[in-house]
């Protein structure tokens, strides 16, 4: 973080005036941005006078970041629209009708006692909040036997009407299972996307796998196996009416990511081969690459050379008896070491370590790690290559890190 800017003025030109001046203030190299990250709002993004236009108009072939956690936030809200059921206000309502009585969280309880399940709260949703609907609805389907008893209880009189309607629904169910089922792979996407490992280098890799599970589902018609057997148990036409809004919604949210994707889809296939690392990429990919992005200042037969060396380096690195793994595993060690008397690098590399450990696969090797060993381990210098792979690695797949310092200055201030 650089700086923190307490404004009302919103507007692109006072945002663009402001960000300009702490690029001054700061001393960093106007020519050296490379793209502008920021969720998806016209003043940030816009075609027409935005923070990205303005920009672009002093930097020439400025990248354009768009966050993607927004993006699928927003495919999901505008697919909601299609559903028969109002889930979000139905979670809302659930939710409020215990958050500020005890007196009815014990009756609630009493009902979990009966099933013989462990208590657990409901979770709040926030509809601004990337990650809120899928674990709401996870919640409330873990408790919900309990929770439809206490809305189905005749005898009490507080119950909202349009409640216990919701929770008599064979519908209502129906529609909250297929969410879980397609929000489990968008969520997941998300997390993903959120990670302070992944650019955009990654981002054609992550949307078009999450776009092909959806279209998948939509060209099978497989919403899970639990929506589906809900499906054969209510009456056809209901069912019918059903599954043609759970196919609405997934159309209309791959629809609203494409808007997006679409946009910059080249570029992120083309720029997708780095993320692989070397041993695949080839010369033409990279001349593929510097056609779109059109980096100044390369000296394309320099370039060449370099690629050359690093790959024959690579092949070197590569037949060692060592796996691959456990060297850039090594190299990343000795560099944290180089940098005990920093605080900032121990910073980075620790929340590296706290995501590896979330991980569940083993051995991963992340390209970027790759590269700068490759970088560092060769016999001569490497500027063009350098300046291509730094340029590339730079471009934000998302706008996280930044949403993070906002909800942290939240509880701060």
């Amino acid at each position: 973080i650089i700086d923190l800017i307490d404004d009302a003025d919103e507007s692109a030109t006072n945002i663009f005036e402001n960000l300009m001046t702490v690029i001054k203030k700061s001393g960093l190299p106007f020519d050296g941005l490379t793209s502008i990250g920021a969720d998806n709002t016209n003043v940030n993004m816009g075609n027409n006078h935005s923070v990205y236009t303005l920009f672009n108009n002093e930097i020439e072939n400025l990248f354009k970041g768009n966050c993607y956690c927004h993006i699928l936030h927003n495919g999901v809200k505008w697919g909601h629209q299609q559903l028969t059921v109002d889930i979000e206000k139905f979670l809302v309502m659930t939710y409020a009708h215990f958050s500020h009585s005890a007196k009815r969280i014990e009756e609630l309880k009493s009902y979990h006692e009966f099933y013989e399940q462990d208590f657990h709260v409901l979770l709040k949703h926030i509809k601004i909040r990337w990650l809120s609907l899928y674990s709401s609805i996870e919640r409330l389907l873990l408790v919900y036997k309990p929770v439809k008893s206490y809305f189905s209880d005749q005898l009490n009189k507080e119950i909202p009407k349009e409640l216990e309607n919701h929770f008599q629904s064979e519908e209502t169910l129906c529609v909250l299972s297929f969410l879980h089922h397609v929000l489990f792979e968008i969520q997941k996407t998300n997390l993903e996307l959120q990670k302070e490992c992944i650019t955009a280098i990654d981002s054609y890799r992550i949307i078009t796998s999450l776009q092909y599970k959806l279209k998948q589902r939509l060209n099978t018609g497989f919403f899970g196996i639990h929506c589906r057997q809900m499906l054969d148990r209510i009456p056809s036409d209901t069912s019918i009416e059903l599954q043609a809004s759970f196919v609405r919604f997934i159309s209309t949210f791959l629809e609203y990511v494409d808007k997006y994707f679409s946009q910059n889809v080249a570029i992120l296939e083309a720029i997708g081969h780095f993320g692989n690392g070397i041993e695949n990429l080839t010369w033409s990919r990279i001349q593929k690459c510097i056609e779109l992005t059109k980096i100044e200042g390369l000296n394309e037969d320099n370039l060449f050379n370099e690629f050359t060396e690093l790959k024959l380096t690579f092949e070197i690195i590569k037949k060692k008896q060592v796996p691959l793994f456990d060297q850039i595993q090594f190299f990343l060690s000795n560099e944290q070491e180089k940098d005990t008397n920093t605080s900032l690098p121990m910073t980075i590399r620790q929340n590296e370590m706290d995501e590896e450990e979330q991980e569940d696969q083993t051995n991963v090797i992340r390209s970027y790690q790759l590269w700068a060993m490759l970088f560092a381990v060769n016999a001569t210098p490497t500027p063009n290559m350098k300046k291509l792979i730094c340029f590339l690695y730079s471009i934000p797949a998302s706008n996280a890190y930044v949403e993070c310092v906002f909800s942290d200055m939240k509880h701060i201030y």
